[in-house]
């Protein structure tokens, strides 16, 4: 490996990472302005989201003097997992793969959701306590799908490197389980993006949710960064086990092929957050037991994939 090559990993780690976060804010606005338009709404600019965190940012830290310890780091902490997770998984640009960078991928992302759930829930207000446990008892019950999932993935496949699985499916060795487990996947992007109707928690006014009720100026900021370079990260992993991403990029050879690689899948990233927002846009909350049982009914589905992988299909 010649002494530019590290280097140049590192850049493109750290234009991944970047990307993602910018890219998270612009979503978000993108699909605020879709679903009111599904809506027949007129709906925030595309840049609000943006704008919105921008402004927290600059607004002075408060802390509820009722919570635990945890509330306070949890926002900081959050959004430091998410970062790391942007900088694992593949996206814009080709990263450098390790043995098990699949596992730790996943275990990123999860722990998003706990830190938020969690920190909601060492609060001293009612609606964020109610609020965080009832994302944690969803997020509970899609790790037991995500796993199966996972484990499915690395059954049909036998590794765990994201470079070995992208894409997943492949027209010279097509199998029933890897598309099984896409699926999965492509519900789990949905429900874990902490869209209607699995957006379950408490006091859901226009800005703060129920786990974000709690915080406010950069430790809100941070919170909702969060979750939406959360819901970036799952559609990311989703592309890449979809998309031979590499062979795009490989075919043009560099630098055009890495330009047309950066452009199709922010493209496709895009087109995934689209159709989104218009099925978000056609459904309200539900209840939480009936949110956690739909995300329980997907276990079958992913023990499918899982027992087709075991027996080779």
């Amino acid at each position: 490996m010649s002494a530019a090559s590290p280097l140049l990993a590192c850049a493109f780690i750290l234009v991944n990472v970047a990307s993602l976060a910018v890219l998270a804010l612009i979503l978000d606005g993108v699909d605020r302005k879709v679903r009111a338009r599904v809506q027949r709404r007129v709906g925030p600019p595309i840049l609000q989201t943006l704008y919105d965190v921008l402004k927290l940012y600059r607004r002075p830290v408060t802390r509820d003097e009722l919570a635990g310890p945890f509330h306070s780091v949890a926002p900081a902490l959050a959004f430091a997992t998410s970062l790391v997770g942007a900088a694992v998984i593949p996206s814009l640009l080709p990263t450098s793969g390790f043995q098990g960078d699949l596992i730790v991928a996943v275990y990123l992302i999860s722990s998003v959701s706990a830190i938020t759930s969690f920190g909601a829930a060492s609060s001293g207000i009612p609606f964020s306590v109610v609020g965080g446990w009832r994302e944690a008892s969803l997020m509970m019950t899609s790790e037991l799908v995500l796993g199966a999932t996972v484990a499915a993935i690395a059954s049909s496949s036998g590794s765990l490197m994201l470079s070995s699985l992208m894409p997943l499916i492949r027209p010279s060795t097509v199998k029933v389980s890897p598309i099984i487990a896409l699926a999965s996947l492509a519900l789990l992007t949905y429900v874990e993006g902490g869209r209607l109707p699995f957006e379950i928690a408490e006091a859901e006014p226009e800005l703060a949710g129920g786990v974000a009720s709690g915080y406010g100026g950069p430790s809100l900021a941070l919170l909702m960064h969060s979750l939406l370079l959360k819901r970036v990260l799952l559609a990311t992993l989703f592309l890449d086990l979809l998309v031979p991403w590499g062979a795009i990029s490989n075919a043009l050879g560099a630098p055009l092929g890495l330009a047309v690689r950066a452009l199709a899948f922010t493209l496709a990233l895009t087109l995934v957050s689209l159709v989104s927002a218009v099925i978000e846009a056609l459904y309200g909350r539900c209840r939480p037991g009936h949110a956690i049982s739909i995300v329980k009914k997907a276990l079958i589905v992913s023990g499918v994939a899982l027992i087709a992988a075991c027996v080779g299909f």
